[in-house]
């Protein structure tokens, strides 16, 4: 079990750069610990408070510990779109001299119709103004799935982004995620060459396993195992003697001092229409202070996403989180914190959004499609009279319509209550 080191902080006041208390509300914070190898244990250094607006991000700023005392570091502000898309992410870093936030960067972001990004454009405030930095693009597949991302540095000389690094993701029909493969740019060569990749092992679409290859004389060679078991305890397999383990920062680690005050049962996604949610149940609870939701993509540090108040029956409850809309595909958990602030956890969920279903051809004759890709989920079909005709399991969003008569019909997931019901032609 881990510590608990996300807390909540409620009266905070900015002064000379420093944090006082008891006059000023801000939102909840994220405390960051970094290990120490000459003390062999996890330091805090940092922490992060939040200011939301509705659901969404408003602003963060990082605090670093100096000494006993927090000081300003690092703030970011965020704009978003009616679709509630986040546009942009602006930087700014503490100037201790001058006491005062200056001006770092900023990534402005673009999206197509389906609300993908489809680019992100960072641009650095220097002696000269704001240039360019590196540049994103983002490629899916018909699934939704991001199956290319390419980044781009910017070249004064030339005044044009040149080609950097590449990343391709590849899935299986249900739309999880298996490799994700990273290549440079050789420019003699006027390629890309292969660098490094993860592959990804599930069980019941819940993440059990990724291995780290690096690209060597032309063959893949594995040297980093992370597994994940069903109280996502992260076991690193050093495979070549560097030790991965305490490599990066992380925001928890590992104690197993009480029992656990949980006992999980179902943990899932459901979709409804325009609304996503992380539903789960406890068979048995005791001493729960709360829950809170997580979310991580690839290597990033789990990081905060929202907060649920615990049941504490001794039969278990069932909880609904809904899932903020600015949150795009990543991996969520469930985290119990209980009385004395020690740590369980769900096991990682694959969330794909899935705002509104497409359906295509409509009208149709012999199969239907959905959009967003449902992957393994179950499609449910209904007359004009709301009568079920048909239920689909696992068919990786075609529905097979070929034994029905030419009429209007109704098309739905199985999910939250609210679970969308949409309207399809046969027509032959």
């Amino acid at each position: 079990m881990e510590k608990f080191i996300l807390v909540f902080l409620t009266s905070f006041l900015f002064a000379n750069g420093m944090l006082a208390q008891d006059e000023e509300t801000f939102a909840d914070s994220i405390h960051v610990f970094q290990w120490s190898a000459a003390n062999a244990s996890w330091v805090l250094n940092g922490r992060d408070i939040y200011t939301m607006e509705g659901q969404l991000p408003k602003e963060n700023t990082y605090y670093s510990l100096v000494g006993n005392i927090w000081t300003n570091d690092k703030k970011y502000q965020y704009t978003y779109d009616t679709s509630k898309n986040l546009v942009k992410r602006f930087r700014q870093d503490w100037d201790g001299v001058q006491n005062t936030w200056t001006d770092k960067y900023d990534y402005e972001n673009t999206y197509n119709a389906l609300n993908q990004r489809t680019s992100s454009i960072r641009k650095d405030l220097t002696a000269n103004g704001w240039v360019n930095g590196v540049k994103y693009t983002y490629l899916y597949d018909a699934n939704g799935n991001l199956i290319e991302r390419l980044k781009f540095r910017y070249n004064s000389t030339t005044g044009s982004f040149e080609n950097d690094i590449k990343y391709d993701y590849t899935y299986d029909a249900g739309n999880l995620r298996l490799t994700n493969t990273v290549y440079d740019w050789n420019a003699a060569t006027a390629s890309y060459v292969p660098d490094s990749k993860y592959s990804y092992q599930y069980n019941n679409g819940i993440v059990m396993q990724r291995t780290h290859y690096a690209y060597n004389g032309g063959a893949w060679l594995e040297d980093a195992r992370t597994l994940y078991t069903e109280g996502d305890v992260e076991t690193d397999q050093d495979l070549v003697g560097v030790s991965w383990n305490n490599a990066f920062q992380r925001q928890s680690f590992v104690s197993a001092n009480n029992a656990l005050a949980v006992s999980w049962g179902k943990v899932q996604i459901q979709y409804g229409d325009g609304q996503n949610y992380l539903r789960w149940e406890t068979l048995q609870e005791s001493n729960v202070h709360h829950f809170e939701i997580e979310m991580r993509d690839g290597n990033e540090v789990p990081a905060y996403v929202g907060t649920v108040s615990p049941g504490n029956g001794r039969g278990g409850n069932e909880y609904v989180f809904p899932i903020p809309s600015y949150i795009k595909e990543t991996l969520l958990r469930v985290v119990e914190v209980d009385e004395n602030r020690e740590r369980s956890f769900s096991p990682w969920l694959h969330y794909i959004p899935m705002q509104k279903l497409i359906l295509f051809p409509n009208p149709a004759t012999d199969e239907i499609n959905i959009f967003p890709n449902p992957g393994a989920g179950t499609i449910l079909l209904r007359d004009l009279n709301g009568a079920m005709i048909s239920k689909q399991t696992g068919t990786g969003g075609r529905v097979d319509v070929r034994n029905l008569p030419s009429g209007t019909y109704f098309i739905s997931l199985v999910g939250a209550d609210n679970s969308p019901s949409i309207p399809f032609i046969i027509q032959r």
